[in-house]
C-alpha cells in the first residue's frame, strides 16, 4: 500500500509534549513523546511554513556514521530506566531488501543490528538524511530521549502505516520495518521515474492550502512549497503549525494546534543545526565530538545560522560557539578567548577560528589561532595579536621572549600602533615593527617615547663587548656597564663621526641643556658639546683645561675639533679662546696675550705656553709664561714681550 496521506489521532498524539504537570494535551497520551524537561527552543524565528528543510539536507545520506547515530543517542539518553531497553541499547535482527526504484541500493540483512545501525544503513541504501530520521524517530514516538519506552512506540517507531482513519498497518511493525519503511516512503512522494504520478496535491513549486488541525473546522492558510523536502513532511504529516503553537517553542498552543512538522523542525534544528544547508552537519559532528551536551560548550542556545563573511556558519551554546567555513573546518570557541574575539568583531577582525584552543602554557596561557591573527589569555589578561606586531612577537620566540600580551593593540595618531607584553612593548609603523625591552624601554620612554627619540628604527643589537644599542627615527639609545642614555642631533652626528664607543666611548649621563639653547653630554672619555659655535667634542687635558676655566662662562663654548701638530701638541679653539697641550702643560690662552703671541708666530716663534696666564687683581696687568719668553698685557700700554 501507500503510505498514509493524512495523520489523524495518532499523529497528532505522537507530537504533542508532556507538560510539566505530567499531562497531556491531544486527544491521546499513549502517544506523546518524552522531551527533555525545561528544554526551550530559539530556533522557530527560522520557521517557514513552505520550506520547512531544504532538499540539500533532507537527502543528504552521509552526515552520520553508525558510530556518530551511536555517540548521539548515548547523549540524548545516558541513562536508562532499570527495566527498560532505550532506543540507544536496542538491536534486532533485521531482513535483506533489495534495491528498487526509491531505494537504489541494496539493504543487507542481519541477525542483530542496533537502532544505530539500522538507522545508517537504512539511509545510505535509501538515500535520507539519518538526521531526518532521528528528528521523525523523536517528533513521532520520542524515542531519542525517553528513558522508559514502551515495546508499543517501537513497534510503530516512525507512525509509518499508521493512517488518521484506520488502525495502523501490521506490515509496517516493528523498528525496522518503519524506519525503512518511512525511509522509502519518503522517496515515493517524489513520484521517481518508473512509478506512477500519484503524489501531487502538495507537489512543489505551487500554492496549496494546507489545514491547521484535522478538524477542519481550524481552518488553513495558502503556503507556496518551495522543494520535494517540504511536500514530503507535508504528505507524512499534512498539518502545518499555526501562530500559538509556533508561539509556544516545545509547548502546547490552543485547541487548533498540530506540532508534528514544528516539532520536527525544533529537534532537526536544536540536534543538527539549519535546515536549509547541510554546511551545519560539520557543526553537529565537532559538537558531538566535543561531548555534546555533556561536554563543555553545554546545551544548544539555537539553530545554525549560515550566511556569513566567506560562507560562513555558526551554532551558539550555552558554554560558547562553534563556527565553520569549507576553509577552516569547524572549531569551538568559548570562554574568555571567545570573548575577545567577539570584541574584535568576530569573524570580520580575526577571521574564523583555524583550530582548537590550546592550554598548558606558563602563568596559565592558552591560545587559539585564527585566519587573521592569535589570542592568547593568561594571568596577565586576554588579548588578540596580528599582523605584524604578532609576527615580530612570535620571531622573539612567543612568549618565552617577551611574555604574554598586557594589552590591546593600540593606535596612535601617526596610524603607528603598539601593544604591550610582560617583558617589553613592540612598536609598528611604517618604518617598520620593532620590540623595545628593559633599559632601552624605559630611557626611551624617560625621553618622551615617540615624541622624543622616535619610533624605534631597528631591534636591539650587541656587541663584543655586552653594550647594545637600538636605533631610533631621531637617536639611537647605547647600553653599557656606564649606563643607559640616550643620543641624538648633533650631539650624536659628532660622536659617531669621532668613531662612536671607539672614540670618546659609550655616554654617561643623558644630554643635558645650557642658556641659550647650548646642549652637552658626557662620555667615558669625554664630552660633547653643541651650541651655536657647532658640535665638537672635548678630551683629556685640553678638556680638564677648558673645565677648570670655567667651562663656557670662561673660553666659551669649542669653535673647533681638538687638533694636533707634527711636534705632538694639539690645541682646540674656543669662542673666548683656544688652549694649547704639549710637553711643557696644557694652558689656555685668550684676549690680547694671545693675538701676540699669534703675532709672533704661535709657537714657532716663543713657543707652547709653560704656564696659565695670570693677572692682578689691582693693576689689572696680565702675563703669561711661554718656552722663549713671557708676554705682559697692560692697561696702557697693551701687551709686551719680555
Amino acid at each position: 500500500m501507500l503510505a498514509r496521506v493524512l495523520r489523524g489521532a495518532a499523529a497528532l498524539a505522537a507530537a504533542v509534549v508532556i507538560i510539566a504537570s505530567g499531562s497531556v494535551s491531544g486527544p491521546s497520551a499513549s502517544a506523546a513523546p518524552q522531551v527533555e524537561t525545561g528544554r526551550v527552543s530559539m530556533g522557530l524565528a527560522g520557521f517557514a511554513a513552505g520550506n520547512i528543510i531544504s532538499d540539500e539536507v533532507f537527502f543528504a545520506d552521509d552526515t552520520m556514521s553508525a558510530g556518530d547515530i551511536q555517540a548521539f543517542l548515548n547523549e540524548r539518553v545516558p541513562v536508562c530506566q532499570a527495566g527498560y531497553r532505550c532506543l540507544k541499547d536496542f538491536a534486532q535482527s533485521t531482513s535483506t531488501r533489495a534495491a528498487d526504484l526509491m531505494c537504489r541500493s541494496t539493504y543487507q540483512g542481519s541477525a542483530r543490528q542496533t537502532a544505530a545501525e539500522i538507522i545508517y544503513h537504512v539511509a545510505r541504501a535509501c538515500g535520507i538524511n539519518p538526521q531526518v530520521i532521528l528528528a521523525t524517530l523523536q517528533k513521532e514516538q520520542g524515542l531519542v530521549t525517553h528513558t522508559w519506552p514502551s515495546e508499543w512506540r517501537y513497534t510503530i517507531a516512525m507512525g509509518q502505516g499508521c493512517p488518521d482513519t484506520a488502525a495502523c498497518d501490521t506490515r509496517y511493525y516493528g523498528f525496522f520495518n518503519q524506519v525503512y519503511g518511512a525511509a522509502w516512503q519518503f522517496k515515493r512522494y517524489a513520484n521517481p521515474p518508473g512509478t506512477s504520478n500519484f503524489f501531487t496535491w502538495y507537489a512543489p513549486g505551487k500554492t496549496w492550502n494546507i489545514l491547521y488541525n484535522p478538524d477542519r473546522a481550524c481552518g488553513s492558510s495558502p503556503v507556496f512549497v518551495a522543494n520535494q523536502a517540504t511536500a514530503n513532511l507535508y504528505y507524512y504529516t499534512p498539518y502545518q503549525p499555526n501562530a500559538a503553537a509556533l508561539a509556544a517553542g516545545y509547548g502546547t498552543g490552543n485547541g487548533c494546534s498540530a506540532y508534528g512538522n514544528r516539532n520536527f523542525y525544533n529537534y532537526f534544528t536544536d540536534w543538527f543545526g539549519s535546515t536549509q544547508t547541510r554546511l551545519g552537519a560539520a557543526i553537529s559532528t565537532a559538537y558531538a565530538a566535543l561531548g555534546g551536551s555533556s561536554g563543555f560548550l553545554g546545551a544548544p542556545l539555537g539553530p545554525t545560522t549560515c550566511g556569513l563573511t566567506g560562507g560562513g556558519c555558526y551554532r551558539n551554546f550555552a558554554g560558547g560557539a562553534i563556527y565553520w567555513t569549507a576553509a577552516t573546518g569547524a572549531w569551538a570557541l568559548s570562554g574568555k578567548v571567545r570573548d575577545v574575539w567577539s570584541s574584535l568583531d568576530y569573524e570580520r577582525g580575526f577571521g574564523y577560528p583555524l583550530r582548537a584552543q590550546i592550554c598548558g602554557l606558563p602563568d596559565g596561557g592558552c591560545y587559539q589561532d585564527f585566519q587573521s591573527g592569535v589570542i592568547y589569555s593568561s594571568a596577565y589578561g586576554t588579548f588578540g595579536l596580528n599582523g605584524w606586531i604578532r609576527q615580530k612577537w612570535s620571531s622573539l620566540d612567543y612568549e618565552r621572549g617577551l611574555g604574554f600580551p598586557t594589552s590591546s593593540v593600540k593606535w596612535l595618531a601617526s596610524d603607528a600602533s603598539y601593544q604591550d607584553f610582560q617583558r617589553g612593548v613592540i612598536y609598528s609603523t611604517r618604518g617598520g615593527t620593532r620590540a623595545l625591552v628593559g633599559k632601552m624601554r624605559e630611557v626611551w620612554s624617560a625621553l618622551d617615547y615617540e615624541r622624543g627619540l622616535g619610533f624605534p628604527s631597528s631591534d636591539e643589537k650587541c656587541l663584543p663587548d655586552g653594550a647594545c644599542f637600538q636605533d631610533f627615527l631621531s637617536g639611537v639609545i647605547y647600553s653599557s656597564a656606564a649606563g643607559t642614555f640616550g643620543l641624538s642631533g648633533a650631539i650624536r652626528q659628532k660622536w659617531s663621526s669621532l668613531d662612536y664607543e671607539r672614540g670618546l666611548g659609550y655616554p654617561v649621563t643623558p644630554a643635558r641643556p645650557l642658556a641659550g639653547g647650548a646642549r652637552y653630554q658626557d662620555f667615558q672619555r669625554g664630552v660633547i658639546y653643541s651650541s651655536s659655535s657647532g658640535t665638537f667634542g672635548l678630551t683629556g687635558s685640553i678638556r680638564a683645561t677648558w673645565a677648570a676655566l670655567d667651562y663656557e662662562r670662561g673660553l666659551g663654548f669649542p669653535s673647533t675639533d681638538q687638533r694636533c701638530l707634527a711636534d705632538g701638541a694639539c690645541y682646540q679653539d674656543f669662542t673666548g679662546g683656544v688652549v694649547y697641550s704639549s710637553s711643557h702643560g696644557t694652558y689656555g690662552l685668550t684676549g690680547a696675550i694671545r693675538q701676540k703671541w699669534a703675532e709672533l708666530d704661535y709657537e714657532r716663534g716663543l713657543g707652547y705656553p709653560t704656564g696659565p696666564q695670570r693677572c692682578d687683581a689691582v693693576t689689572k696687568v696680565c702675563s703669561q709664561t711661554f718656552v722663549k719668553g713671557t708676554i705682559t698685557w697692560n692697561p696702557s700700554t697693551g701687551a709686551q714681550v719680555g
